[in-house]
């Protein structure tokens, strides 16, 4: 005979218990809600929400939810250790390391300044640490963020006879600082490959003709992503010409990849745009104008394998595990190779390759 098989439990199996010990109540608050928060850097107020309280209650029967000033005071006391054992880390792998500061705006318009420090470990891995992000209130000049790039090492116990280098961005006020700190201490200062690369690249996008595709292109996806009818139409258009459901991207000015992105989402959705715009059910008189000639659409097919190897360069010095200024001098190389003109080029296209190129050459020597 065979045996019975079990029966599966139910959910109320594991949450029949309607009390919660202290130990248990302090391990949920401690790994799985201050966990949940700081790894997926979640707003204190979400332990206020009542769908939030509602789930808890339902898995564990018993627990009460603190509030979120105590879950605040959790974060700071974790702060504090892991402060320590990154500083105990930094001590007893590694006596040499490197920096890159960063000063950013938030959408908030808040000015921050982030720092981060690169190192071997003993096993010879690729290391990042950000040692922490500080909102700017006084102005940021050159002496400012000197300043406050001492304070945040000597947070970390890290010695400015232990640091190698400083990699910035090509800002006048952080480049300052870095000829500062190089006459104090004599560090290694250099700019951001990736930032510098961005920099080459917009000399070329501000070609005139291409300056006026683009600008085209973005009114386009604009419309698209403004209209829930054209959206709703251009899905259909997809669906009956067998092009990939994609939505339109549309580009930031912080970012030149993004320019690449649009341009190449554009190119594969080109006929579907093109039949959605020339419906009139769909999209007014005054509104059609907004598709590109043909030599803007000519013109940004020939762009795209131009940018597409930018695309890649770019892709390469962003990797945390990199080493950008070992790479910098063959990526170069190759993206003045890859800038060559050719016969088939368009004028555009020669100018836009020849203005990249020779940015590459000023910034990169």
């Amino acid at each position: 005979d065979q045996a019975p098989k079990p029966k599966q439990l139910k959910l109320d199996t594991y949450t029949a218990c309607k009390t919660c010990t202290k130990e248990r109540s302090n391990h949920i608050n401690t790994l799985l809600v201050m966990g949940m928060i700081v790894r997926d850097l979640r707003p204190l107020n979400t332990v206020n929400g009542a769908g939030f309280k509602v789930l808890l209650s339902y898995f564990k029967p018993g627990y009460r939810l603190p509030s979120d000033r105590y879950f605040m005071g959790l974060i700071e006391r974790k702060y504090v250790d892991v402060r320590e054992s990154v500083k105990l880390r930094l001590q007893q792998e590694t006596a040499c390391v490197s920096i890159t500061g960063d000063i950013w705006t938030s959408i908030a318009t808040h000015a921050y300044l982030t720092l981060t420090v690169h190192f071997l470990s003993s096993g010879w891995d690729m290391c990042s640490i950000v040692l922490g992000t500080k909102p700017l209130t006084d102005r940021r000049t050159g002496e400012n963020i000197t300043i406050w790039i001492e304070e945040m090492l000597a947070t970390f116990s890290i010695s400015t006879d232990n640091v190698s280098a400083f990699v910035h961005d090509s800002g006048s006020n952080i480049h300052l600082a870095g000829q500062l700190l190089h006459d104090k201490y004599g560090w290694y200062t250099e700019a951001c490959a990736g930032h510098t690369l961005q920099l080459c690249v917009k000399a070329g996008l501000e070609i005139r003709s291409i300056e006026i595709a683009i600008a085209a292109a973005r009114r386009l996806v604009t419309h698209f992503r403004k209209s829930e009818l054209a959206t709703t139409a251009l899905r259909k258009r997809q669906e009956q010409m067998q092009v990939e459901q994609h939505n339109l991207v549309q580009d930031v000015a912080t970012r030149w990849n993004s320019t690449y992105f649009l341009i190449e989402r554009l190119l594969e959705q080109r006929w579907p745009v093109t039949a959605v715009l020339s419906d009139p059910s769909v999209t007014k008189h005054s509104d059609r104008s907004l598709d590109l000639t043909s030599e803007q659409w000519n013109l940004l097919a020939e762009l795209k394998p131009v940018l597409h190897v930018l695309q890649v360069a770019t892709t390469f010095l962003s990797a945390e595990d990199n080493v950008s200024i070992s790479a910098l001098q063959p990526i170069v190389h190759g993206l003045t190779r890859s800038m060559e003109v050719t016969e088939v080029d368009s004028p555009a296209i020669r100018q836009c390759k020849c203005a990249i190129s020779k940015k590459l050459r000023s910034r990169c020597s």
